[in-house]
């Protein structure tokens, strides 16, 4: 979530060498404008701001405490599933909804350390933005390979996304995703909770080593 869109799309776009983004007008609705940078097969970065900064808008009231990361995006093999497990453990389905065909689920931060949506795509093609994965890009990585996520207790948020996700404890602090990704959880310490950091794979070796900030998240090139 960033306080001035255009600036951090710029910066996005050198940081990542990213060329096309996308632009889904659907999200005033939700009282936010977006655009969407592909930053390697299959990966995204979503960049977000108010359309107003004084409403009662969750973006809003999530801005108020400093720029930072709102949402994990995830594809899961069965949305059902998953909902499943999720009304079975008594936990919140705040937002379930059918979009261009394909199954978005939307989990509550406080259950999951952060904003989660859990997408069942029919096909690469399917996905929200295709134009974006059918682009030629050259980009600086070729893809997000893990996510740090602050929270108060984090090996009570493995269990947690363990049991619904079905995923794998990669150790003490962090999960494995289908696709290969990490989730890291830690200690929040007082800092803001929720995704506050990104490892991407750098597809150029001078990258490698390098860390910059983009709406508040670090950014780190391994």
């Amino acid at each position: 979530m960033s306080r001035n869109l255009e600036e951090a799309i710029d910066k996005g776009r050198a940081l990542f060498a990213a060329g096309e983004s996308e632009i889904d007008p659907g999200m005033a609705n939700l009282g936010l404008r977006h655009e969407v940078l592909q930053i390697g097969s299959g990966s995204f970065v979503e960049i977000c701001t108010p359309l107003d900064p004084t409403d009662a808008s969750p973006g809003s009231k999530f801005l108020r405490g400093g720029e930072g990361g709102y949402m994990l995006v995830i594809e899961v093999s069965s949305a059902e599933e998953l909902r499943n497990r999720v009304t079975a453990a008594g936990l919140k389905l705040p937002f379930v909804d059918l979009h261009e065909g394909n199954d978005v689920t939307q989990l509550h931060p406080r259950e999951f350390g952060t904003l989660v949506e859990a997408d069942q795509i029919r096909t690469a093609h399917d996905w929200h933005y295709p134009t974006l994965e059918s682009c030629p890009t050259v980009t600086s990585t070729t893809g997000m390979i893990a996510v740090d996520v602050a929270v108060e207790d984090p090996a009570a948020m493995i269990s947690r996304w363990v049991e619904i996700f079905d995923v794998t404890p990669v150790d003490q602090s962090s999960v494995a995703l289908s696709n290969g990704g990490i989730v890291r959880f830690i200690p929040a310490d007082g800092q803001r909770r929720g995704v506050i950091a990104i490892d991407v794979a750098a597809s150029r070796n001078d990258d490698i080593g390098r860390s910059e900030t983009l709406c508040g998240i670090t950014v780190r090139f391994r």
